[in-house]
């Protein structure tokens, strides 16, 4: 579908009043930035910058989204008839309807009349604003304010300000633009990627003055998100090669009456067929990672180039180093920041090393609580933990258990049950349990379990990785009476992007459910 064409239909989609509908139903859009085809890419005929955008857009098109929006930087060169290609077939190949804004590339670095003029022939607008279910999404050109031309900057402030005032009513009111406002604080200096000191304070003032809700930016080819005067300014990750601490991917935004969860996914050149997802699903997986060196020295890169080649949208993890001698990094920190910023959690379940070893989640959006339950340890081996993260959708608790005694394993599976039963038995969000529990389906731990919960995954094996023969890790939903529909489950074990057997001396295992 054309551009325009996706302009149009959106439009007549989209004419409602802000504030008069009765009710506020939550939906979700994504955000994309610095697709820039061809940028740091040596590839015959671009073909690397093309695998990242698909794998975009096939994720993309896994969340059932209402929109996407993407904040400029479409292509590196828009001299290049082989980038422009690849962007408008990639971008057909989005399901929702698609809003641009121009980046500074697609001005070919510069502002001029005739340069906005061509950009507008091609992409058939450089500005948008329209009303989406109560919200006001509204998006506009950085060049200008970048590149000093201030009769087109005060043309489009006069606008951005009519439109704002259009939205007054609005429940919620989102900004897009391709250069950020700035990156880490309101009084850093002027640079490349920020707007000039003399410009910040007006158009934050705007901002506050028509209670924006969010504004949305790229062009860093690194992800940055805060909150400053009430507003959440986020910066996306490239689609792109990423620079600095980014890595290539996008952001989900989840919209709801009291404010936005945005979710960061990371993507790879990689897009499992084996293991597709179902439109709408949130996919948990659970992962022994064995301290990612059971095999190799470091396998964090190799195993979140598997879980983003998969789509995993949650991971509970075990076997975890924290800063001890053994590894001195935060692991669980570094595989978030690989999987595109994650929000991840760490439950120590003992010191170790000068450090600790413990279990943790990780989540590409929010955590609304999080919190550690120590287990008993009992006569086995070393001391266990649970660790426990509540989004705004479901609860995800991680665990592993002892492997010694079978007695105190029973207990450690009582404690944790016990905490989270009493915990949610009526919060009417999923609450889902995962884990190594060193049992198999018909011990006494699982006999326990099976009392309280469902037993979600499937029946294949986990361990070892090289060779296959013992289920001893679980997903499970408790039965608290909260509503969520089970579509699919798997065993992974073959990937394009890494090595399993070698990855760890576990498989990982997924479920897929609809909340």
């Amino acid at each position: 579908m054309s551009t325009l064409r996706r302009y149009l239909v959106i439009m007549a989609a989209a004419i409602c009043c802000c504030a008069c509908s009765p009710s506020f139903k939550p939906f979700k859009f994504a955000h994309l930035s610095d697709t820039q085809t061809g940028f740091m890419d040596g590839s015959e005929g671009y073909a690397h910058s093309d695998s990242l955008f698909r794998a975009a857009v096939a994720r993309v098109n896994s969340e059932a989204l209402d929109l996407v929006v993407i904040t400029g930087d479409l292509v590196d060169n828009t001299s290049d008839a082989v980038q422009e290609e690849i962007f408008k077939t990639d971008m057909g190949l989005i399901d929702a309807p698609v809003w641009l804004v121009p980046g500074n590339h697609d001005y070919n670095k510069a502002w001029t009349p005739e340069i906005r003029d061509r950009y507008v022939a091609l992409r058939g607008y450089d500005r948008f604003s329209f009303k989406h279910k109560g919200c006001a999404f509204i998006g506009f050109d950085t060049n200008c304010i970048m590149e000093d031309a201030p009769e087109a900057e005060a043309a489009q402030k006069q606008w951005l300000e009519a439109e704002l005032r259009k939205a007054r009513r609005c429940r919620h009111v989102f900004i897009f633009i391709h250069c950020p406002v700035f990156r880490n604080t309101v009084d850093e200096p002027h640079d490349y990627s920020n707007f000039p000191v003399s410009k910040r304070s007006e158009y934050l003032s705007l901002f506050k003055e028509y209670g924006v809700t969010a504004v949305f930016a790229g062009h860093t080819h690194a992800e940055y998100d805060f909150e400053y005067d009430g507003i959440r300014f986020v910066i996306a990750n490239p689609v792109a090669n990423a620079l600095v601490h980014g890595h290539p991917g996008f952001n989900v935004i989840d919209v709801y009456k009291d404010g936005i969860d945005v979710r960061k996914y990371g993507t790879t050149c990689s897009v499992s067929d084996t293991y597709p997802k179902a439109k709408g699903v949130t996919r948990i997986v659970q992962y022994n990672v064995g301290v990612f060196s059971k095999e190799i020295d470091n396998s964090i890169p190799m195993v979140a180039a598997m879980m983003k080649e998969i789509g995993a949208d949650a991971m509970s993890l075990n076997e975890l180093d924290s800063c001890c001698t053994r590894h001195e990094n935060y692991q669980l920190k570094d595989l978030s920041d690989e999987m595109g910023g994650w929000s991840f959690r760490f439950g120590r379940a003992m010191p170790y090393r000068g450090g600790a070893y413990g279990v943790g989640v990780a989540v590409p959006g929010t955590v609304l609580k999080s919190f550690t339950i120590p287990l008993p340890k009992g006569n086995g081996s070393e001391p266990r933990a649970c660790c426990v993260v509540e989004t705004r959708k479901y609860v995800l608790a991680t665990t592993h258990l002892d492997y010694k005694d079978m007695p105190s394993m029973v207990i450690q599976a009582q404690t944790l049950s016990q905490e989270l039963s009493e915990r949610y038995k009526s919060s009417g969000k999923p609450v889902i349990l995962a884990g190594d529990l060193n049992a198999t389906e018909d011990s006494d731990v699982l006999d326990f379990l099976k009392g309280q919960w469902d037993i979600l995954s499937c029946p294949g094996s986990t361990f070892s990785s090289s060779k296959p023969s013992k289920r001893i890790d679980f997903i499970l939903a408790l039965r608290n009476g909260a509503g969520y529909e089970l579509v699919g489950s798997a065993v992974p074990v073959s990937f394009k992007s890494g090595d399993v057997a070698i990855a760890s001396d576990h498989l990982p295992l997924y479920v897929d459910i609809i909340l």
